[in-house]
């Protein structure tokens, strides 16, 4: 099981929700089900090193130049949930409201990043039409702080 997966398999067990195996709503960015509420699933584990959540609002083409919307931009869940490792070296979880979250990114001007080159060639290699993705960095505390945070959730699990 990748780390994504594990993620996912960690918020449904924390919430009580039900990891998602539907294609159609996979291409939503829904990855975790519960009763009330939908929720995509992110692990980042490099925040707390550069102080930053990356949000990935576009795939590319290197090749012609083409671009589409990244799983940011096609996210239809209720709710936004990011894993990472925080500053005492635990699993955290900070989950968000997407509507306001994406209100948050769409009117920011925020710093882009992109795939570096090694990954673009790996996803050509691997056949992949968009090779490449642009994300923009937020510091976590901007949107902790903003009314797209709904809570955070402490795993009591450090990382090895």
């Amino acid at each position: 099981m990748n780390p994504w997966q594990e993620a996912e398999q960690q918020l449904a067990r924390l919430i009580g929700g039900c990891v998602v195996d539907d294609l159609v709503l996979q291409y939503k960015d829904i990855d975790v089900v519960t009763e009330n509420f939908s929720y995509s699933v992110k692990w980042q584990s490099l925040v707390y090193k550069y102080n930053s959540i990356l949000f990935e609002t576009k795939l590319i083409n290197s090749s012609n130049g083409n671009t589409t919307v990244g799983s940011f931009g096609v996210c239809e869940a209720d709710r936004y949930a990011i894993k990472w490792v925080d500053a005492n070296n635990k699993y955290v979880w900070a989950i968000f409201d997407t509507t306001s979250l994406k209100e948050i990114i769409n009117n920011g001007d925020w710093a882009k990043q992109y795939t570096n080159r090694n990954t673009a060639k790996a996803n050509r290699a691997d056949g992949r039409v968009y090779d490449s993705t642009e994300m923009v960095r937020i510091p976590p505390n901007t949107i902790i702080n903003s009314d797209a945070f709904i809570t955070g959730i402490n795993t009591d699990q450090y990382k090895d």
